[in-house]
Formats: C-alpha cells, structure tokens, sequence
C-alpha cells in the first residue's frame, strides 16, 4: 500500500520540474542543422522501490528553422502502477546551437523548455547548457540543467544533471554509457546504452541502475526517433 501511494505522488509530480531523473529525459547534444526534421518517442519503465511499475512517455515533433534554432512541439504522459496513462503536459522545447563554438575542442549550445501542466499538475521551466565533445567514434555530451515549476506553491530552482558517453563501432552500432541526476534531492541514475541506425531512423536501448535515494531500483528506456 505503501508503495502505491509513492507511485501516485510520483505520477501527480510527473508534470513538474521535480520528476524523478532520468525517465524520458534526454541527454542533448548542440548541433543544429537548418531544414532538419525529427519525430521522436521516448518511454520508460521504474522496476522496483516506490516507483515500481511506473511508466513515462514522451512524443516530440521538431523542425530547424535556422542553422541555430530548433523548436519542437512535445506531450508528456505518465501512469503509475495498474493507472490509465493520463497526460500530464504539454510543451514548447527550444535547441540553440552557439554556432561560434563548433570549432572549439568543447561544443555548446543552450536548452529552454516550457511545459504547460495538464490535469492540475503545475507548469514548469527547463533550463539546459549543452556540452559536447566528439573526438573520432567518441562522442561525450553533458548538460547541466535548473528546473522549476511555475506557479505553484515553490519556485526555487532545482539543479540537475545529464551525462552520456557513446562509442560508435560501426555507421549501424554505438555503445555506451548515461547517467542522470539531482544532487539536492541525493537521486542519481547510471547504466549502459545501445543504439542502432537504420538510414534516418534509429532505436535506443538503456537501463539505469538507482543509487543513492532514487525512487526506483533501476529504469529501463526506449528512444524511437525517425530524422529527416
């Protein structure tokens, strides 16, 4: 019962800026490429602790209009253990590529997410500084991030943290690792990834393993994502 009652608390705060790291959540890369299109779907299932049984999903649609401007539109969706999925945002995703950093050895860019909460779940801000790092078939990308929700009873901003490091094997094949977290809230996720290409479509495979005071014992994550 116990259990039940955290996964409930946890869907009702999917909306917000202080979900539970990892997720649906992406680790961005910086680059932009003017005339882009990309459609996406991404999911995730909590195994075990309080969370378990809980699953999050995200579909985007996004389209660059410059060569350092990508917007997208985004819904979020979640449900806890033996819940209906129930919508819990709609949101406005902006990728800027600081296009006079690419021949740096560091590439950046910046992030901003609005989300309008859906069925009374607060709106919340998002922001992101992208980093990147390619060398060979070794790309390493970190994103610092601050969150807050907007409207409700607290606007502090919370830090957080997305890190991914891919080694591609082949044009098909890359393999690596990612991590997530929030160090206030001492709720941290790390675990293996694989992803494989098919021409502009590609397909993601991870699980992150909890530590510290995570909500779940591990996540286990898809990522669809078709480019055009």
């Amino acid at each position: 019962m116990q259990a039940r009652l955290f996964a409930l608390a946890a869907l009702a705060a999917a909306g917000s800026a202080h979900a539970e790291p990892g997720g649906t959540s992406n680790v961005y890369g910086p680059s932009v490429q003017r005339g882009e299109s990309e459609l996406e779907y991404r999911a995730a299932y909590f195994d075990g602790g309080g969370l378990g049984g809980t699953q999050r999903h995200r579909a985007e649609a996004g389209y660059s209009f410059t060569d350092w401007w990508r917007p997208a539109l985004v819904i979020k969706a979640a449900d806890a253990h033996g819940a209906s999925t129930e919508l819990t945002a709609v949101a406005l995703e902006n990728v800027f590529d600081f296009t006079a950093t690419r021949s740096w050895p560091v590439h950046f860019g910046g992030y901003v997410e609005y989300a309008f909460g859906q069925n009374e779940r607060d709106d919340a801000l998002e922001l992101k500084l992208l980093a990147e790092r390619q060398q060979g078939p070794l790309t390493l990308r970190f994103n610092l991030i601050a969150e807050r929700p907007i409207g409700g009873a607290s606007d502090e901003w919370e830090p957080a943290y997305a890190a991914r490091a891919m080694w591609r094997i082949s044009e098909r094949w890359a393999f690596g690792f990612e991590g997530f977290g929030e160090p206030e809230a001492q709720s941290h996720y790390w675990g293996p990834r694989a992803s494989a290409r098919f021409g502009g479509a590609s397909i993601a495979l991870g699980y992150l393993a909890g530590f510290d005071e995570a909500g779940a014992d591990g996540q286990l994550r898809i990522a669809l994502e078709l480019e055009h």
